[in-house]
């Protein structure tokens, strides 16, 4: 991908060009390699907004953001979703699932990538 990063899961190489307004333009082979070179911009652009989102959903806020944050975790917790999750995929439509799948999988590549390279980490982390 850009910058020469070796993303796993792409079949093809891609291209992100960030225009005037600093939006990212994905041009890759197949919509498969489209939505994990989205995934995995979106988290080098994003990688804390989506590190909060996730903690706010499973109920992990107070981990990184102190006790403040306990009874918004017991909420959280008390909301996760429990039920069938092959139900809940068939219910949102065909290929969503896969979608979400190839998504989630760039922004893992590029989780991996900070893992390797922690100087990719934004000031948030630290």
């Amino acid at each position: 991908m850009e910058h020469g990063h070796v993303v796993d899961g792409l079949t093809a190489p891609v291209e992100v060009v960030y225009d005037r307004w600093g939006v990212p333009h994905v041009r890759a082979h197949d919509a498969d390699d489209a939505f994990v070179a989205q995934g995995f911009t979106a988290a080098r652009d994003r990688l804390f907004q989506l590190d909060l989102w996730r903690r706010r959903g499973l109920g992990l806020l107070s981990e990184v953001l102190g006790e403040r944050y306990l009874e918004r975790d017991r909420a959280a917790r008390l909301f996760l979703y429990r039920g069938d999750m092959d139900t809940e995929w068939a219910a949102y439509g065909a290929g969503v699932r896969r979608t979400a799948e190839l998504f989630t999988s760039g922004i893992n590549a590029y989780v991996a990538l900070t893992e390797r390279e922690p100087a990719l980490l934004g000031p948030e982390f630290a």
